[in-house]
């Protein structure tokens, strides 16, 4: 029986153009093409390799060859003598002049008689891709499509062809690959881009970028990552590369771009990542979003981070004493979202972002002018399994957190442990505690665990939690019983506790608290009353009151009974100039959450912003009645009675600026239900920092008839110089 899977004649073409040896471990394939270097429109010698195939001995075949889609058809007769499964070595030509460029060589054989006949054509034609070079690499090229002011050969139809380009290449100057997108198209490949080691002349100044190439970011969107990917974009290895201008939609459960100990001096700018669309019923979690790991002189600027992940950027060293280092994320936004849909609430919640930036093992890593977002949805039960945080770090070093922005409901916002020699400073953060768990859930401001020689500094910190007692909200927690704590620096920060939970929880490791912390210069505010007190301490036992705090702190110069009047709890912008150079200056500290400078001659502003006092500034605090029954009701001064007739009203102010108001220059008013009374002048001077209290000559009728009656009264002062309206007018009911 004759076996029909071997062939009497069969000639093949096996290979051509062998690489330079370090490529073979540097290529990325082309649709599994074999790749060749040659120079640009000079002779190149095109080698192959014959095998006989066949059962009989071959004597001669006939090799074609064209490059590209040519119609040209070179081609040369092999004369010998070769026996099955031999193979040789035969060069076609020496003159093969290829243009510059990237080109697809096609080779083929043909029996030269016509009673020859090779009836196996599997192995009669190969192709092999062709880079054609006229030295290193340098200016602009462009993938992906057309690109204004590139040539034809300086575009590659996919980022793997711009690869190989780099590694058979080299650079000999900065390199720029302008990425073509348009918002119906989409990459859907992910990228191993090739190592350090592989590009010849890559260094600081000859680097690489990748850049979209108009207005429309590139966009890179895949289901699923391929066999023998670890993440869409993988940078192991990679140095001397820019970003600038992608969108990447991740992959569930999969990292997004992936980095290793070797990966350094790699730098994303409006590099964003956004969830994928599912429906309202499922909840998607994703993997380490940047897993920049033990990567050093990493830079993340203006990046977008709308997922939900393990963490949206994960970084570690490798140990203690061998961290990694350079990291900066700068100008970005977190979001902190759930895929919460109203149908599964605990698994879209428990899905939610444990940290937007988890950090272990670093030394110099700026966390700077970030946005930090987290909307826990209200008033669904829910089971939160750990405190969640914006900012995670432990175990480091020389790390600065400054000028970021946290607005978090249900969520923390920074916690750090074992952390010294570093920074916290002129950070607004906004903290709401409405998790409704049945379990104890704190949310946390700013959390210290441990740490020396750090400076917690010019921050604006507002934690309210309105509604269950165990959920409480706490500004700032200032050690934690059992863990060290050594010469750090608490000064001119603005802490408002808003109804439960404490403004700061005081847990020093040393019996005399400024060799744990040295706090001064601080304002503390409680803006709505609970049953607990501005301050805590699992040490000390309870701190009811201010004298209490003093004893046990030693804080020195803090303010306790003054509302920094916020314009709201979470938009923590002050113009109340009492706390205008009531602080102290902080050696390495030179700057405000605006950036503008500190003042070095005189003292500084305490809170996040920096800002010159008006001349004045009045801050009017109460207005009332002189009879009936005073509460307050929804946080409004509330006077009621019986026998309300003809009352006098008060008003009460102060000048909370630096200088003293002439006498007859301020006017004051009040309206009842829009009526608005005639001015008074008040005919003294108004010296700072002290409490007036005027009564209206006027009186106004109050009686009710024969039903309750409810007025609104509301108090303002008019002083041209005044250039501060915020804190001018209050309200009242009657």
């Amino acid at each position: 029986m004759k076996n029909n899977c071997f062939f009497k004649t069969d000639a093949g073409i096996k290979d051509t153009l062998l690489s330079p040896n370090h490529i073979a471990t540097c290529m990325v394939y082309n649709e599994n093409k074999k790749t060749g270097f040659v120079t640009a429109n000079t002779p190149a010698t095109l080698r192959i390799f014959i095998k006989n195939d066949g059962t009989d001995t071959l004597y001669s075949t006939k090799i074609k060859w064209k490059i590209d889609q040519n119609t040209h058809i070179d081609s040369i007769v092999w004369y010998g003598h070769m026996r099955p499964n031999d193979s040789v070595a035969y060069t076609l030509t020496n003159s093969l002049l290829i243009p510059e460029g990237q080109h697809n060589l096609t080779v083929w054989s043909e029996m030269i008689t016509d009673d020859t006949i090779d009836w196996n054509y599997d192995n009669d034609t190969t192709f092999f891709y062709i880079i054609s070079t006229a030295g290193p690499m340098h200016g602009d090229y462009a993938i992906g499509g057309t690109v204004a002011g590139i040539s034809q050969n300086k575009t590659f139809s996919k980022f793997e062809d711009a690869f190989n380009m780099l590694v058979g290449c080299g650079v000999n100057g900065p390199v720029r690959f302008k990425v073509k997108a348009s918002n119906a198209t989409f990459y859907n490949t992910p990228l191993k881009f090739p190592k350090y080691s592989c590009i010849s002349g890559l260094s600081a100044t000859n680097n690489i970028t990748f850049i979209k190439s108009d207005t429309i970011n590139v966009r890179f969107s895949m289901d699923t990552l391929p066999t023998g990917y670890q993440a869409i974009f993988d940078l192991s290895s990679a140095k001397y590369i820019n970003f600038v201008g992608f969108n990447v939609q991740p992959v569930k459960n999969q990292d997004a771009v992936l980095f290793d100990a070797n990966s350094s001096n790699i730098s994303f700018k409006q590099f964003n990542f956004v969830k994928t669309i599912l429906p309202d019923s499922v909840a998607t979690v994703y993997g380490k979003i940047m897993n920049i790991g033990s990567a050093n002189n990493i830079s993340i600027d203006s990046c977008l981070f709308n997922v939900n992940a393990n963490a949206h950027i994960y970084i570690k060293g490798l140990s203690p004493v061998n961290e990694n280092k350079n990291i900066s994320i700068t100008n970005s936004t977190f979001n902190v979202m759930t895929d919460y849909s109203g149908s599964n609430n605990n698994e879209g919640l428990n899905n939610m972002t444990n940290n937007c930036i988890y950090a272990e093992y670093t030394k110099n890593l700026v966390i700077s002018k970030n946005n930090f977002i987290s909307t826990l949805p209200d008033n669904i039960s829910v089971l939160i399994n750990q405190v969640k945080y914006n900012v995670l770090v432990q175990n480091s070093d020389s790390v600065k957190v400054n000028r970021n922005r946290f607005y978090t409901k249900g969520t923390s916002a920074i916690i750090f442990s074992a952390v010294n020699n570093s920074i916290f400073a002129n950070n607004k953060i906004s903290v709401e505690n409405n998790t409704e768990s049945s379990s104890s859930n704190y949310c946390y401001g700013l959390n210290m665990i441990s740490g020396q020689n750090n400076i917690i500094a010019y921050n604006n910190i507002y934690t309210k939690s309105m509604t269950r007692a165990n959920k409480k909200s706490i500004g700032l927690v200032l050690g934690s019983l059992g863990s060290t704590t050594l010469n750090n620096k608490v000064k001119n920060n603005i802490i408002v506790s808003d109804g439960y939970g404490y403004s700061v929880t005081l847990n020093p490791s040393v019996i005399n608290t400024n060799q744990s912390f040295n706090i001064s210069n601080n304002s503390y505010f409680k803006q709505i009353a609970s049953e607990d007190p501005l301050f805590s301490s699992d040490v000390y036992g309870a701190i009811t009151n201010t004298a209490t705090w003093i004893m046990k702190s030693l804080d020195t110069n803090s303010i306790y009974d003054q509302n920094p009047m916020f314009l709201s709890w979470d938009n923590l912008h002050t113009f109340n100039t009492f706390v205008c150079q009531k602080g102290i200056t902080i050696i390495g500290i030179t700057d405000d959450y605006n950036g503008h400078n500190r003042p070095t001659t005189i003292k500084p502003c305490i809170g996040a912003e920096e800002f010159a006092p008006p001349t004045s500034n009045i801050y009017v605090t109460k207005v009332g009645l002189l009879s009936g029954n005073y509460s307050q009701v929804d946080n409004i001064d509330t006077y009621t009675a019986c026998d309300f007739g003809q009352d006098s009203v008060f008003i009460q102010f102060k000048d909370i600026s630096a200088n003293t108001i002439p006498a007859n220059t301020m006017k004051l008013y009040y309206s009842v239900n829009n009526t608005v009374s005639p001015a008074v002048t008040f005919t003294d001077s108004i010296y700072p920092d002290t409490l007036y209290t005027i009564v209206f000559p006027t009186t106004h009728n109050f009686a009710a008839t024969n039903h309750n009656t409810i007025y609104n009264l509301r108090g303002w002062s008019s002083l041209v110089a005044d250039t501060v309206n915020l804190n001018d007018t209050i309200s009242a009911k009657n």
